[in-house]
């Protein structure tokens, strides 16, 4: 099982290392047909987000930022839905069950956003290797259902670096938990698990952040998906903000910039202005950033350098 950590506040949770490299380096990067090096045991150092064209010319270019979105509006009804409320707990005093369940939900599930990316995989096998199906921009049901149909774009991360730029976003309050880490696919419910006689608002909060704080399980709860999604091979920057708003509730954390983060972006198959989606990448994100195509000549996946 890939090893996690979660900082809380202003502590980072994964300390990846960076690399600013040229054009050529990262080409050479994404083209490697070995594996990615395991970084203190999570197994990735770059990440891939499919996004569709509006998503990359409407809202990243002009602004240099990504969305971190909410639980409920992920399209998996097991992370939209409510969780369940587990453990030897009960209400007291005017407090009742469902108002208990309700801030719950409201502390673990609707004040947490994330960032879903892709990672790449282990080949299928030594034949398998040299064709570079493993990689995380050559997933070809991503490019259909993310990419809009291989007429969006790729974008290549490292995961560390955002999370480093998401540590230097005001959060709402002092109380934010962030970190990065691999998805577990297992065919369960998502749990909450507290124990414990609530008589106000107050004691559940205090109860909430304790099981938070101590006991990891932010990474269970936010890092885990039924095995349908296996294939996504995802990876998650999540942040849960524990003095949200009311009124901030299920909404998406906007403004996390990318900065030197984007390494590159790949431009799907059926991109309908390669040449001008380039020349505007370069323009408004910094020539630090590569891009690139991705063809699928004779069935298999391949990187042109535009």
């Amino acid at each position: 099982m890939p090893a996690h950590r979660l900082g809380r506040g202003d502590r980072a949770a994964l300390d990846l290392p960076c690399h600013s490299g040229t054009m050529s380096s990262v080409y050479d990067r994404l083209v490697d047909a070995m594996e990615p090096r395991d970084i203190r045991g999570v197994g990735y150092e770059l990440v891939y987000r499919y996004t569709d064209r509006v998503g990359l010319l409407k809202y990243l270019l002009p602004s240099g930022e990504l969305r971190m979105n909410s639980w409920s509006l992920m399209n998996d009804p097991r992370e939209a839905n409510s969780w369940q409320l587990v453990g030897s707990w009960s209400p007291s005093g005017s407090l009742s069950q469902a108002e208990v369940r309700i801030r719950v939900d409201e502390l673990v599930r609707r004040s947490a956003r994330l960032l879903s990316t892709s990672r790449d995989r282990v080949p299928q096998d030594e034949d398998s290797r040299g064709y570079l199906f493993h990689r995380g921009w050559a997933k070809a049901p991503l490019w259909h259902h993310y990419a809009s149909a291989h007429k969006g774009a790729c974008l290549v991360l490292d995961l560390g670096e955002l999370n480093a730029n998401l540590a230097g976003m005001s959060p709402t309050s002092s109380r934010r938990w962030r970190g990065i880490g691999s998805v577990m696919y297992e065919d369960r419910p998502a749990k909450v698990e507290l124990s414990g006689i609530f008589a106000t608002r107050q004691d559940v909060d205090d109860a909430v952040e304790n099981y938070l704080d101590c006991k990891g399980t932010v990474i269970g709860l936010h890092l885990q998906k039924t095995t349908e999604w296996r294939y996504e091979n995802e990876a998650r920057l999540i942040c849960v903000d524990f003095d949200l708003p009311a009124g901030q509730f299920d909404k998406p954390l906007d403004g996390l910039p990318v900065g030197e983060a984007l390494k590159a972006v790949i431009l799907g198959e059926a991109h309908e202005d390669p040449s001008g989606s380039a020349s505007q990448i370069r323009t408004q994100l910094g020539g630090h950033v590569a891009v690139m195509q991705c063809h699928w000549t004779d069935g298999k996946p391949s990187l042109e350098v535009l």
